[in-house]
């Protein structure tokens, strides 16, 4: 996690709607930095009311739609951003085939927001559930 003596910096959290990623917005919020989430459904105020909350989300906190098994859904989102903490999935309870349509399009979706990373060229680091 980036430290408090850093709060300068710009860090994006995927699946911000999500358990891990509402807690890490959480955390870097109370640390001071700016944060940019990305949700499936911005307009969906049920998955971002808890987001809208935090202390500090009103100056300090952006929300972006990003679908991660579009292509190009981070390009614009990742830009400007110094970190990147991943924490975004596809997530079905129910799955005739879940390598299929749970594992791979995960796995499709992270491929997606490491392009972004790499064409924004203003990240410095990125890191999966956690900003290890």
């Amino acid at each position: 996690m980036p430290s408090a003596t850093r709060p300068d910096k710009r860090i994006l959290v995927t699946g911000a709607a999500g358990f891990i990623g509402s807690h890490l917005v959480r955390e870097l919020l109370a640390r001071g930095h700016r944060v940019r989430t990305t949700v499936r459904d911005a307009g969906d105020e049920q998955r971002v009311v808890h987001l809208l909350g935090l202390p500090g989300a009103s100056d300090r906190l952006e929300i972006h739609g990003a679908d991660l098994r579009l292509p190009g859904a981070f390009d614009q989102v990742t830009i400007g951003c110094d970190w990147v903490c991943h924490a975004a999935a596809v997530v079905r309870l129910k799955a005739a085939d879940p390598a299929a349509e749970i594992v791979a399009p995960t796995v499709e979706g992270t491929r997606h927001l490491l392009r972004a990373v790499a064409r924004a060229g203003s990240v410095q680091r990125a890191a999966c559930s956690g900003c290890a």
